[in-house]
């Protein structure tokens, strides 16, 4: 059966081989991504050996890789800018949505020209999403985080 949408919530650590294998296998499938964790409870959850054998972002794999690729969801793992950038240019306009909330922005001080050259690229504005504008469910309340589950498992079903 062919994977179109992958939902992975609240793992706590990434497995970037299980998205690395899904790239692989569904690219003529996969449409749409969403990786949601609460920010900053455990850094960057990749396993460290895993980091090692994988010398590229799975995110930007799998723009690279997934021909039907239109949406991008990752919350709770910290994005690089340069690779948010080659997300961009591997969709173009073809992703509808491209929603991140933490950037690693220590390497890359000229957060308005990144934005700038992701919205060109995508063809509508962009810039990531701020703390205040997540869902609340994202932080530490489990109850909330059910809710949220839920609410985005309900979505689906209308779709």
């Amino acid at each position: 059966m062919p994977v179109t949408h992958v939902r992975l919530l609240f793992c706590e650590k990434m497995n970037a081989e299980a998205l690395d294998w899904m790239s692989l296998h569904y690219r003529e499938t996969l449409r749409s991504i969403h990786y949601v964790d609460a920010p900053y409870k455990y850094s960057n959850r990749m396993n460290s050996s895993r980091r090692v054998s994988l010398l590229q972002d799975p995110f930007v794999m799998m723009a690279w890789r997934c021909k039907q690729l239109e949406e991008i969801v990752v919350h709770g793992y910290l994005m690089d800018p340069h690779n948010l950038v080659g997300i961009a240019r591997l969709r173009g306009r073809q992703l509808k949505r491209l929603e991140v909330s933490m950037i690693d922005w220590s390497g890359a001080p000229l957060l308005n020209a990144y934005n700038e050259e992701i919205s060109t690229l995508l063809g509508q504005q962009w810039s990531p999403i701020s703390f205040d504008k997540m869902p609340p469910s994202l932080f530490y309340d489990n109850d909330l985080r059910d809710q949220f589950v839920y609410e985005m498992l309900r979505q689906d079903l209308r779709q």
